[in-house]
């Protein structure tokens, strides 16, 4: 495997991660892949639109519905692959079995006197980014004879002190080991090395500013259908999707949280 490419990979995140049945909440998080070489000339093409190289960045609240529309174009134009991963915070189903696992959690780690307890916003961005990566991936699945250098950022995100290391660098070696298990059977001769997760912190970094803009835009996919559902419709900003995909994570994150608790109970008859 005498090629190499480096890959960059942006996430960020949007809306708060609030349980409710009764007032619509969704988390939706963004991944953006794209080859290092390009990184330039994506950033020239949009750098005005985007707002890039300006004194303050393009928030959210100043992009309008005409001014997201002409990201959206944009992003299509650049034909590199948006995975766009969503999780309902009103379903009632994962509010119980999620707000339970949380309890649990407090539970053993009391029970084994150990320090602090995960919260739901961390467990969900965890999952989240996780499943936004391996689904980004998915974009690489004609690759072969290659060694792929995957480089991720993902936006300021407050990881508690104590899981920095874990979230930022062996989180790295971990999805690196399960991608070359599941590409090793498909005969593609393909390695995966996965670099230390870095945070995008700097306000004025580019890489921050371009997923923070995608983010705002295809946010823009979610409407309200009454008081307490928001529904994904991706027609209303990207007219072809070919290179993003928008998926609803609830129901797969309700089952993961059956299986982990499960599987704690069965491990710690005690609780």
């Amino acid at each position: 495997m005498a090629t190499e490419e480096n890959l960059i990979y942006l996430f960020d995140e949007s809306g708060r991660t609030i349980l409710s049945p009764t007032a619509p909440h969704l988390f939706l998080g963004v991944g953006v892949l794209y080859n290092e070489n390009n990184e330039k000339h994506f950033f020239n093409t949009c750098d005005e639109l985007f707002g890039l190289s300006t004194e303050e960045q393009l928030k959210n609240e100043k992009i309008t519905a005409e001014l997201a529309i002409k990201i959206a174009q944009k992003i299509v134009e650049l034909n590199i692959p948006v995975v766009c991963t969503w999780i309902d915070l009103n379903d009632e189903e994962l509010i119980r079995n999620l707000t339970n696992y949380e309890e649990l959690l407090f539970q053993l780690k009391r029970y084994h006197r150990l320090p602090g307890s995960r919260k739901i916003a961390h467990i969900l961005h965890d999952k989240i980014l996780d499943k936004n990566i391996f689904k980004i991936l998915d974009f690489l699945s004609d690759v072969s004879d290659i060694t792929i250098r995957l480089k991720p950022y993902i936006d300021t995100w407050p990881i508690p002190r104590l899981e920095k290391k874990v979230k930022l660098n062996n989180r790295s070696s971990s999805i690196e080991e399960k991608i070359n298990e599941i590409t090793k059977h498909f005969n593609q001769n393909v390695l995966f090395r996965v670099e230390y997760f870095q945070l995008l912190e700097n306000l004025k970094d580019k890489r921050k500013r371009f997923i923070d803009v995608i983010t705002s835009a295809t946010s823009r996919a979610f409407k309200k259908v009454d008081e307490t559902k928001y529904i994904c419709d991706s027609s209303i900003i990207f007219s072809t999707n070919k290179t993003i995909k928008f998926i609803d994570y609830t129901q797969e994150i309700v089952e993961h949280i059956n299986k982990a608790t499960d599987n704690f109970l069965k491990d710690n008859p005690v609780i």
